[in-house]
């Protein structure tokens, strides 16, 4: 797993992988200094406004403020409770993403995170590389048969090394012609590998299209899901997921 550097100023600290590909500097986390260097080249579409695409030294990344969901994001969307950096779940992140990298698994490398202690509250950002490709939700319609084999063989890769995705659905598949990636990995944790739990993953991803298609112009790709599971169970050693 790569190094995992520190530097503090106050009450903020910046994590960031050692050797980054593009010097490190604490101020890509500042929206405004962004948008003055014009370094931000686009936000992504249908997103909640926490995320910037940015170009930097030739680099593409991706800048993500954490962001409370549910109905506590209406009263407080930023804030999140100290219980020390390491806990933190932009540190837990960017150190996930480096483990499943360092364990050869198809994700978007991290890159930096911050955190600002604010008393008994924090708030976080957290850069990682961008990959190249569009989401499942974006492509569904149009997937090949080999694509969705490979999602399941995917799915299968991560469970075998034991890593429960938190949010498997439509927007956090990549897919780069056949080659698929997983994103988003905020609030995953490592259990034993294939433990009974994820099969939630499974169950996750297929409300998730079945929501898509309703939003969508396409119907649900029930060969295309079947191909899926079926790559799956055969990867991941399961035959009860359905």
């Amino acid at each position: 797993m790569s190094k995992i550097d520190q530097l503090s100023d106050r009450n903020a600290t910046w994590c960031f992988i050692a050797e980054p590909a593009t010097s490190f500097n604490k101020r890509l986390f500042d929206i405004g200094w962004l948008r003055q260097q014009d370094l931000i080249t686009g936000t992504p579409q249908g997103g909640r406004g926490n995320t910037y695409f940015l170009k930097v030294d030739g680099a593409e990344l991706v800048l993500r403020e954490y962001l409370r969901g549910g109905l506590v994001r209406h009263l407080n969307p930023r804030y999140y409770f100290w219980r020390g950096l390491q806990r933190t779940r932009a540190f837990r992140e960017l150190q996930m993403l480096s483990h499943c990298d360092s364990n050869g698994l198809p994700v978007s490398i991290g890159y930096a995170c911050k955190v600002e202690r604010h008393g008994l509250f924090y708030t976080a950002s957290l850069i990682t590389r961008k990959l190249a490709g569009s989401t499942l939700a974006e492509a569904h319609g149009t997937v090949p048969d080999q694509v969705w084999r490979s999602i399941g063989n995917t799915i299968a890769r991560f469970h075998n090394e034991g890593i429960w995705h938190a949010d498997l659905n439509a927007h956090n598949i990549l897919i780069d012609d056949d080659i698929v990636s997983l994103i988003d990995f905020d609030r995953a944790r490592k259990l034993e590998p294939n433990a009974p739990n994820m099969k939630a993953n499974i169950a996750r991803l297929h409300r998730s299209l079945l929501k898509q298609a309703l939003k969508g112009d396409y119907e649900f790709n029930a060969d295309g899901w079947a191909m899926l599971l079926q790559a799956y169970r055969e990867n991941a050693g399961s035959s009860d997921v359905k």
